[in-house]
């Protein structure tokens, strides 16, 4: 097991930016572990937005599966759980 080689610091680029452009504004807390040619990303995101007029501020968790595969890493698989407001 491999913590944040340098496979794992692209993907978390790659995670970072794919929230930026569905307007998640913070990653938070993230974890690369490397598996060969399988990685697993955990953590946790804000995301800021309106729902029906009104302003909301979330925190979420998730988990990305990543495969390597021809040289270049795709996310599989990717699950996100509401983080309940204290």
């Amino acid at each position: 097991m491999k913590r944040l080689m340098m496979a794992g610091g692209a993907m978390v680029l790659m995670l970072i930016t794919a929230l930026a452009q569905q307007g998640m504004t913070q990653a938070q807390q993230t974890s690369v572990q490397v598996y060969g040619n399988a990685a697993v990303v955990t953590g946790t995101f804000r995301v800021k937005g309106t729902e029906n007029g009104k302003p909301y501020v979330r925190r979420e968790r998730f988990t990305d599966m990543w495969i390597k595969i021809n040289e270049a890493w795709q996310c599989v698989a990717s699950q996100t759980t509401l983080i309940p407001p204290k």
